[in-house]
């Protein structure tokens, strides 16, 4: 994924957001999947499908 012209590797998110739920006390894939449904609404992505 591409923010202001850099790269944001799953790696490096996947360990941001394992920390951020350590530190709030979450359950990680719980939190992961929070994050990834923002970021998709924040940059307008929806995973609705168009119809025939």
């Amino acid at each position: 994924m591409e923010y202001a012209g850099r790269a944001a590797r799953p790696a490096w998110a996947r360990r941001v957001a394992d920390s951020l739920a350590r530190i709030r006390g979450d359950d990680p894939e719980t939190l992961r999947d929070i994050l990834a449904r923002n970021l998709r609404k924040y940059l307008g992505i929806t995973d609705q499908r168009p119809g025939p």
